[in-house]
């Protein structure tokens, strides 16, 4: 046996110890590859290497060399079981060859059955002696839950005959730097990390490795680039998003965020925030009381309390000058107490140095935030849209509805409209910036696919005529003290998030997080008193009924098309059924209508809320069918459903089942291929 020395230079045990067990997964995940191959497949495989195991298979038994290939693609795409029942058939036809053995004890490490996967790796030895059986073999002995010394002394026996025996494989070298890693010796993982980075410098797995290493020894900038590096280089994206959470969580390991609240700006805060809290109270029963008044006047002319709206407008700017007045006070609570901290360390002596650099960093981020944050009043901004947009000339029945409803409401047709995949119908303003107040703003609709199914045109008429009262009554437009306020708030929430300093210990974000729902109460009391007004101009514009109508479908197909994708989604995931539209897949298990009757009524007859934006809808409907508007009658057409105002329904809906499918990649659900 070689000797070499150990040195445990880890920046502490419990890192170590996730090295690791990102490493053993690492080489799991690759198997046989070979990160060295002069031809892979699409899963990375060495393709020759395949074609000579296989033809090796298949001169003894065709039927085992299908079944081999079936079970290692099983293996590719993580269908664990059908690839253990595979390579457990194969061993059944040919009891002596060793392949089969060595990927299902691959399988068996992924599926934590330890006892099994070195059972088998040990079998795959005896029978012939193969470096690729070697290496695995050591992987299974180091993948153990607990591996003692022994297993370490023989695993590292069985990667080193690997390597000597076949120096340029990646894998088997990557073994080799997981076993170093389990034997705490840092330099002789280097060291085989040196020759990985010479034979395969352009592979995924070597920057994953070196990116291990990096974080090994505390370099957390070079950890963070070879991490990136193996990304762009096609690491798959959990592997990559685990690492990366795991060096951020090393990288403050033992460290801590620390900030001390001083009791005067606690105080300020406390006091602050209950009169606006009071005032937001006082704000929400003078809205209820207006909405009673408003519904029971039996008017023909939507209108507001003048003085209630004055002193709504009031009140948010007030709420907004006390964000901005908060910030400099926030900011000395900061530094105040960090300099605090720092003067007690001098005081007895000792200084912690890394606990002083943290909180250093914890205050630099603060006031980077809230730097950040100012800097977004006049920042320009780069708003993605809500939703695809829709081509309103190749819409021609679309259009003209809009049309329709904007001129009886009295206002501007909407400039965009933007189908997204829920149940969403809302409108929204978009202004050409803070300092031109003068300028045209762009109007958008936004149109959930999920809300068309089912619903009668007149009634989506009315719904329309809804979200162009909030146009007409200037819901939408001004109010740019409020959302420039709203803008620097998110700014900061995000920076502090970004800087790590998003905790409980954070003066600042204690502060984020109690102004958030402070303004949402007092902010939402003024939407309250839109909703109501905007719901008077559809009764006004359509009949009361048609509106009832419009909001109860709205209701209802949130409701189902939640329990819809719900089912939905568990069942193609679970099958790896593929779909082309979602819309219309009819899941096996599906929720009663007893239950969708139900959950509607809970909904309907909620009790109201100080943080909700809208009334319950069984008010909003009780106001509604007071002001007792019967509308025209219904037009030719009009009870058809919204869909018909659309050329290609399937091509819509297809559409935003792509949309679905991306969204549940970007969470790392990918659904099965149509």
């Amino acid at each position: 046996m070689t000797s070499h020395r150990r040195h445990a230079l880890f920046p502490n045990i419990g890192f170590a110890l996730f090295v690791v067990a990102v490493l053993m997964n690492l080489a799991i995940l690759a198997g046989a590859r070979s990160a060295h191959a002069s031809k892979r497949d699409a899963n990375g495989r060495d393709a020759d290497y395949e074609e000579r195991v296989t033809a090796e298979l298949a001169a003894e038994s065709p039927d085992a060399a299908r079944t081999f290939t079936e079970a290692t693609a099983a293996q590719d795409r993580g269908d664990l079981p059908s690839a253990h029942r595979g390579f457990e058939r194969v061993i059944q036809l040919l009891p002596n060859n060793p392949h089969a053995y060595r990927r299902l004890c691959h399988v068996e490490l992924r599926e934590n059955q330890d006892d099994l996967a070195l059972t088998h790796c040990r079998r795959a030895v005896s029978l012939r002696d193969l470096p690729e059986s070697e290496s695995a073999l050591a992987g299974a002995l180091i993948g153990q839950a607990k591996p003692g010394k022994n297993d370490l002394d023989e695993a590292y026996q069985h990667a080193k005959r690997a390597v000597e025996a076949r120096p340029d494989d990646a894998i088997i070298l990557l073994t080799m730097m997981h076993v170093a890693f389990m034997r705490k010796d840092l330099p002789e993982a280097k060291r085989y990390g040196e020759h990985l980075r010479k034979i395969a410098p352009d592979d995924a797995e070597t920057h994953y490795a070196w990116a291990i290493i990096a974080a090994a020894e505390g370099r957390w900038t070079a950890a963070h680039e070879s991490l990136e590096a193996a990304k762009q280089r096609g690491m798959p994206e959990d592997a990559y998003r685990n690492l990366a959470k795991k060096i951020d969580e090393a990288e403050r390991s033992g460290l801590g965020y620390y900030a001390i609240r001083g009791a005067w700006i606690l105080g300020l805060w406390v006091v602050g925030f209950g009169l606006l809290v009071g005032l937001g109270w006082v704000l929400s029963r003078l809205v209820l009381q207006a909405a009673e008044k408003i519904s029971a006047a039996g008017e023909k002319h939507a209108s507001a309390p003048a003085l209630l709206r004055r002193v709504y407008r009031a009140v948010i700017w007030l709420t907004c000058m006390y964000f901005y007045a908060s910030l400099p006070v926030v900011l000395l609570g900061v530094f105040a107490g960090v300099g605090g901290i720092f003067y007690g360390f001098l005081v007895i002596g000792q200084i912690p140095i890394k606990l002083v650099l943290i909180l250093g960093l914890v205050a630099l981020v603060s006031l980077w935030a809230v730097l950040k944050s100012l800097w977004a009043i006049v920042a320009p901004r780069t708003l993605e849209d809500p939703g695809m947009p829709l081509d309103l000339a190749a819409e021609p029945r679309l259009r003209s509805v809009l049309q329709e409803v904007a001129d009886r409401v009295g206002t501007r047709m909407v400039d965009r409209v933007f189908l997204t995949t829920g149940t969403d119908l809302a409108v929204t303003e978009r202004s050409q910036g803070f300092f031109k107040l003068g300028a045209r703003s762009e109007r958008h609709l936004i149109l959930g696919a999920a809300v068309l199914e089912g619903m009668p045109v007149r009634a989506f008429k009315a719904v329309l005529a809804h979200e162009y009262g909030h146009f007409k009554n200037e819901d939408t437009a001004g109010g740019g003290f409020a959302l420039t306020m709203q803008r620097s708030l998110v700014t900061m929430i995000l920076e502090l998030a970004r800087g790590g300093a998003a905790h409980a210990l954070s003066p600042a974000w204690w502060f984020v997080r109690g102004f958030h729902p402070l303004f949402l109460r007092i902010s939402h009391g003024a939407s309250r008193l839109q909703e109501i007004l905007a719901d008077r101009w559809a009764a006004l514009a359509y009949g009361s009924e048609s509106f009832e109508r419009g909001l109860r479908h709205v209701i209802d197909r949130s409701i189902r098309f939640d329990a819809h994708a719900s089912a939905a989604l568990k069942e193609v995931i679970e099958k790896k059924v593929a779909v082309a539209n979602f819309y219309t897949y009819t899941p096996e298990t599906q929720t009663s209508e007893k239950d969708l009757a139900d959950e509607f009524e809970k909904v309907y007859s909620r009790a109201a809320s100080p943080y909700d934006s809208h009334p319950p809808a069984n008010q909003r409907i009780a106001w509604v069918n007071a002001l007792a508007v019967q509308g025209e009658p219904a037009g030719a057409g009009e009870e058809g459903e919204a869909w018909s105002l659309f050329g290609n329904r399937a091509g819509l809906e297809e559409q935003m089942t792509l949309r679905i499918r991306d969204n549940l990649a970007g969470q790392g659900i990918f659904l099965a291929d149509t």
